[in-house]
């Protein structure tokens, strides 16, 4: 075989050449090896051995190469006859002999066993061969070998190890030949080396791409939604080949200046020279699994081998050998629990070489057998919306998704709201206005539009239900659902007037009376209407008594609690929450999964302030389980800004972060106030970080002023705290004075997240006015004592009064208040404070010990500005730091935060992400949310990238052990 040589190495392959190389340098020094190449169709094998051999030849090495073919398999020793050139024509005798040994017109002495004796003596040609120079042996395409050619290379790896000789094979997983098994079991039994052909990474998949698309169109530079497409190749240098030369050929491809870039106007669909070209490549696949695949690509780019058993109609146990050729194949891979394409080109292909109405009828195939098997009804949904609104599609629905809609539409809203409202709004304007399905259709739509956030929405269609219906318990669903639209809108008033006039509507039953009754509980509760709220509740919890109604009786248990929070007695609160939340899990429908959600979170939050943080933590923690599992986006939403917040006051910044980046992807969807709690916190952290851009950018996403629950407090403290880090002192007071004049009756919570720091500005600028009014309404807390929590309560006093009077005693047992409520932000800015009150005293030697705690408790936080302030006001005073924060790098491995190292550690060890999040303890959004920013700081796009990154990093070092780099 003459080796061509290549324009350069394959993109992305430098790490399996220089394995090669080293083995080669080993086999010319005499130490002979055998190395497997492994990999699936089209992943390079054959342009890895190509680009290896010609350095091979440059380096004197004798090169012997060949390649099996799918129709030389009944030929016996016929790749290595190729391989070594033993051929009737060849120029040696020796070679000459060998050949004649098999041929037909063999003279009449030739041996009875032709095979075994040209087998040995092409042993002995080789030997004879690697006695010169060293030798290269390397055979391609493995699995089409004949049987006496892969004996033979089983031989000569025996030889190499002795010999300066380097056997090398290439073979696709696919056909699994026993003979081929047990080759490969025997050349690493004896220390072969294995090389496996992953994808592509990312980077060179771009390089390959615009090297491609530049000998195409002449263009240097990739376009964004030409590396996007790219993409779908999955990192096989074949099919990415093949769809760039499809999309030039078929001028879907426009050159910019020295850009190439995908047609804008190009629809979705492949090209079809690609797609019959890619499905052309799976012909090593056996038929029965070519079609299966093809089923399974309705399912979308992941599914369970239980939908794919149930709509082509066979077990579990009759899929197997397809699924596992698939999977040996390279084709399908595993992704948690389910089976996913390993490239999204393939599935695609897959998916559109049917006619496009072919496809949307097996949609609707696919949807009938899905819910005839009792699967998923978001699966079912899944399905019907490809038939629905799909290329070509026409949105007719017909009479089964009707009738099926009706049956499980309730069961959809609550676990997949979204993709229920669209197939709802399909079917409802589909049927005629006088079809008595479509208002029964209408009632299971609104709640969906409430999960969604669409409240004016749902309002208008409970609204136009209720003009309409004769059924009373319809019409009073219908005010319920409208006035839970109207109260999470904080349209409180007009809530009260629709629930109120519902329930003197009559032929009213218990039921409806007791569930209407909590809502406008829930309502009043909301308008600060605490007397209604609990004559409501007391209505509410009767008749949910009397018609045995549980989620009523969990709404109105809900908002008795609430009105317990509102009034400050957190035990209270916590008893009703809790016998609330029991009630609920008993219940199975939409309306009680989103009470369910709310009452998790309320229960976190009280957990919370009571400062039991082990507990908060837990309670945060299983609800983001559950969010994360069933809820809307928007309940999921708030359910993230809630454990962010107990991250945060537990001093976890990052985690904090996480979770308030996930949140903000919903920013659309949450209420106003929730949106004020998201944006406040996380401008709270920028600047305490002093990232000031970032604090900026959310404050600007919330209007100015307005108001909310207490997680309001963080948008004028950020504006305040941004005011102060600008030197801009009288503007800082002025927000935070704004914010003392609103406290009045309010309970007491939160006020020691920016109080104190009233106070030490208004000292700051002589106004001893403002400080005992701030200092006043620190010790104003003392009223609540015995239902809010006296440490922090406590805390908050002390203070505030040793700054006020500066005592430094006083502000010693703020600090133990502090530290035994597990405030670590409190802490350490009345340890700083208690640094200056010494210092002004003289004892720098305690004012030292109390600095140098302060700096530690930020610099763990990543505080910059705080400690870059501590370090201002100390330095007055003569007192230094030996040494100054490390600012964190901002790319690279230093960059990454101990959450990250972690997350990073587990992602090298091959965990997927629920893995890790089970691990970790924490949620599978925090774990995506950590891997993004892992792959943006050390500048990679994978999973893989991130391994091959840490392995590089930390080469010699178990990965189970690099948990030291985690901190």
């Amino acid at each position: 075989m003459t080796v061509s040589p290549p324009s350069g190495s394959p993109i992305g392959r430098d790490d399996e050449l220089d394995r090669l190389r080293h083995l080669l340098h080993d086999a010319m020094d005499g130490a002979g090896r055998s190395v497997w190449i492994e990999g699936e169709p089209g992943i390079g094998k054959s342009a890895l051995l190509n680009s290896f051999l010609t350095e091979a030849a440059s380096l004197g090495c004798h090169i012997r190469a060949g390649a099996a073919e799918e129709f030389g398999r009944r030929i016996p020793l016929h790749v290595m006859l190729d391989c070594l050139g033993a051929e009737p024509g060849a120029k040696d005798p020796e070679l000459r002999e060998i050949a004649d040994l098999l041929s037909c017109g063999a003279p009449a002495g030739r041996p009875a066993d032709p095979v075994a004796a040209a087998t040995e003596r092409l042993l002995g040609l080789v030997d004879r061969l690697s006695a010169g120079r060293p030798l290269v042996v390397a055979v391609d395409d493995l699995q089409w070998a004949d049987e006496s050619s892969i004996l033979l290379l089983h031989r000569l790896s025996r030889l190499a190890q002795r010999s300066p000789l380097l056997v090398v094979g290439a073979c696709r997983p696919v056909p699994c030949r026993p003979d081929l098994v047990t080759l490969k079991r025997g050349l690493t039994s004896s220390g072969a080396e294995v090389i496996t052909l992953a994808s592509l990474p990312p980077a060179a998949v771009t390089r390959l791409a615009a090297e491609l698309t530049s000998e195409l169109t002449g263009a240097g530079l990739l376009g964004d939604r030409l590396g996007r497409a790219a993409e779908l190749a999955g990192g096989n240098p074949a099919y990415l080949r093949e769809m760039v030369d499809a999309l030039v050929r078929e001028d879907k491809v426009r050159r910019q200046e020295d850009t190439a870039e995908l047609d804008g106007e190009t629809g979705g669909g492949l090209p079809r020279t690609l797609t019959d070209a890619i499905s052309d490549r799976l012909g090593f696949l056996s038929t029965g699994t070519t079609g299966l695949l093809r089923s399974a690509a309705l399912l979308g780019p992941a599914f369970s081998v239980t939908d794919l058993g149930a709509i082509v109609g066979r077990s579990a146990l009759e899929l197997t050998a397809a699924l596992e050729e698939a999977t040996a194949a390279g084709v399908l891979t595993e992704s948690d629990v389910l089976l996913a394409f390993r490239h999204p080109l393939i599935r695609q292909a897959l998916y559109e070489r049917p006619p496009a109405g072919l496809r949307l009828a097996l949609h609707l195939q696919a949807a009938r057998a899905l819910a005839d098997a009792g699967l998923a009804v978001e699966r079912v949904a899944e399905q019907l919306l490809a038939a629905l609104r799909g290329p070509g599609a026409v949105p007719v629905v017909d009479g089964w998704t009707v009738d099926w809609l009706l049956r499980a539409g309730r069961r959809l809203v609550s676990r997949a709201p979204e993709d229920a409202a669209e197939l709802l709004r399909l079917a409802v304007a589909y049927l005629p206005s006088d079809d008595p399905r479509r208002e029964s259709l209408e009632v299971i739509l609104a709640p969906a539009l409430v999960l969604l956030g669409h409240r004016d929405e749902a309002v208008r269609l409970a609204e136009k239900v209720l003009a309409a219906t004769g059924d009373p318990a319809r019409a009073a669903e219908m005010s319920w659902t409208a006035g839970w639209a109207m109260t999470d809108g904080h349209h409180h008033e007009a809530a009260r007037r629709t629930l109120s006039r519902a329930l003197r509507a009559p032929g009213l039953d218990d039921v409806w009376a007791a569930r209407l009754r909590a809502m406008l509980a829930r309502s009043a509760v909301a308008d600060g209407d605490l007397a209604q709220a609990d004559a409501a509740t007391r209505r509410a919890l009767a008749e949910a008594d009397r018609s045995g109604d549980r989620p009523a009786a969990a709404a109105a248990l809900y908002a008795a609690g609430i009105v317990q929070v509102h009034r400050g007695d957190l035990d209270a609160a916590t008893d009703r929450l809790g016998r609330a939340l029991a009630i609920a899990e008993q219940c199975d429908d939409p309306e009680t999964h989103d009470l369910r959600l709310r009452l998790r979170q309320s229960r976190a939050y009280v957990l919370l302030v009571q400062e039991r943080h082990a507990d908060a933590d837990l309670a945060a923690r299983e609800l983001l389980a559950e969010a994360e599992r069933d809820a809307s986006p928007s309940r999921l939403a708030c359910s993230r800004i809630l454990a962010a917040e107990v991250h945060y006051h537990a001093g976890r910044w990052n985690e904090a972060i996480a979770q308030l980046d996930a949140a903000a992807g919903a920013d659309d969807l949450i209420p106003a106030a929730d949106r004020r709690w998201l944006h406040g916190l996380a401008a709270v952290i920028a600047v305490h970080r002093d990232d000031q851009a970032s604090a900026e950018a959310h404050l600007g996403a919330v209007p100015a002023t307005g108001a909310g629950h207490a997680g309001a407090q963080y948008v004028p403290l950020a504006r305040a705290l941004l005011a102060e880090r600008r030197d801009l002192t009288e503007e800082a007071l002025a927000i935070l004075t704004r914010l003392l004049d609103r406290t009045g009756t309010r309970p007491a919570y939160h006020r020691h997240i920016w109080l104190p720091t009233l106070l030490r500005l208004a000292l700051r600028e002589g106004d001893t006015r403002l400080a005992r009014a701030a200092a006043k309404a620190g010790s104003g807390a003392a009223p609540h004592a015995g239902r809010w929590p006296a440490a922090s309560l406590a805390a908050v006093a002390q203070h505030c009064a040793g700054l006020l009077e500066g005592d430094h005693a006083t502000l010693t047992l703020a600090v133990d208040a502090y530290r035994a409520g597990g405030r670590p932000l409190q802490l350490a800015q009345t340890l700083e404070d208690t640094a200056v009150v010494l210092a002004e005293r003289g004892d720098l030697r305690a004012a030292r010990t109390a600095h140098a705690e302060a700096s530690e408790v930020y610099t763990g936080l990543g505080a910059t500005w705080d400690l870059l302030r501590a370090d201002t006001r100390l330095r007055r005073h003569g007192l230094r730091r030996r040494r100054g924060p490390r600012r964190r790098a901002a790319t690279g491995w230093d960059a990454l935060t101990p959450a990250e190292l972690t997350v990073a550690r587990l992602v090298a060890e091959g965990r997927p992400n629920p893995d890790i999040a089970a691990n970790l303890f924490v949620s599978r959004r925090t774990v995506e949310v950590h891997v993004s920013h892992i792959l943006s700081k050390l500048g990679v796009r994978s999973r893989v990238e991130i391994a091959g990154e840490a392995a590089r990093r930390f080469a010699g070092t178990e990965l189970k052990a690099v948990s030291a780099w985690a901190g």
